[in-house]
C-alpha cells in the first residue's frame, strides 16, 4: 500500500503513532548525515523511537561494545517513555520510519518480538516523504531546532540484572 498516504493521516485509523527511528539530531531537524538528500526535520506529530548518536551510529537498541540486543523490556520502556505505546485495539497502529527504511525495519522486528500487533515499517521513510514521493512537495515537515537530547538508557533494567547473573 501507499504508506505515505497512511502516514499523512488518510489511512482511516484513529490512533496512529509515527515512531521516528533516527538520531536525536535528525529527529529535531538539526542535522543528518545522508549524502543523497538534504531535507531535515521529521514527519509531523512523530515521536522519537531513539536510535543512537548519529545517522550511521546506533546504540540505543544494542550495546555498541558487544552488539548484544538490549532487553526487550528496556526497549519497550524507552518507547513508552517517548509516548510510543503497544497497539491495544484494531484502530491502533504504530508505524516505524527512519531515513530510508533500514533502521526502522529493526524497530519493527523488535515490536514483533515484543508481541505487538498492528505495526508497520514505512520503508520509504524520510527520503520518500521529503524527496521521492509524488506528493513530497506538499508533505509537511516539523523542525524542533537545537534541543538537548534525553540521557541514554541504561543497558539493563534493574529486574533484568538478576536474570543475567
Amino acid at each position: 500500500g501507499d504508506e505515505a498516504k497512511l502516514v499523512g493521516g488518510d489511512g482511516g485509523r484513529r490512533n496512529l503513532t509515527l515512531a521516528d527511528v533516527r538520531s536525536w539530531g535528525e529527529h529535531t531537524g538539526v542535522r543528518q548525515k545522508y549524502t543523497f538528500m538534504d531535507a531535515k526535520g521529521r514527519i509531523p506529530s512523530s515521536k522519537w523511537a531513539r536510535w543512537g548518536p548519529g545517522t550511521y551510529k546506533g546504540g540505543d537498541y544494542w550495546e555498541s561494545e558487544n552488539g548484544l540486543l538490549r532487553s526487550l523490556k528496556l526497549i519497550e520502556k524507552m518507547w513508552k517513555d517517548e509516548g510510543i505505546l503497544r497497539p491495544e485495539g484494531p484502530n491502533d497502529l504504530v508505524v516505524f520510519y527512519c531515513g530510508s527504511g533500514w533502521r526502522s525495519s529493526l524497530a519493527w522486528v523488535i515490536s514483533k518480538l515484543l508481541g505487538w500487533e498492528n505495526t508497520m515499517n514505512y520503508d520509504g521513510g524520510w527520503f520518500e516523504w521529503t524527496t521521492t514521493h509524488k506528493n513530497a512537495s506538499r508533505h509537511r515537515i516539523e523542525i524542533l531546532g537545537p534541543v538537548e537530547p534525553p540521557p541514554p538508557p541504561p543497558f539493563l533494567l534493574p529486574e533484568d540484572k538478576d536474570a543475567c547473573q
